[in-house]
């Protein structure tokens, strides 16, 4: 029985080194997420909402200068 567990503890550790160099090999997941990653900078400097979001706050900030007098950063 002591045998038997050991055959089959090293065939599922065998299994096991196996799963673990595949998944360490495949690195699709991981090519894509440092793409995305690189690409966020540039869509979020050319996004006009950004720019658009910029001016409204910079307006509103003006605005509450203009009611209170002071000038939050």
């Amino acid at each position: 029985m002591a045998n038997a567990f050991r055959t089959q503890q090293k065939t599922l550790v065998a299994q096991a080194e196996k799963n673990l160099k595949e998944a360490l090999a495949d690195s699709g997941a991981r090519d894509a997420a440092h793409l995305r990653v690189a690409q966020a900078p540039s869509l979020h400097q050319n996004d006009h909402r950004r720019r658009t979001a910029r001016i409204e706050l910079d307006m509103a900030r003006k605005r509450r200068q203009c009611l209170t007098g002071k000038l939050r950063p």
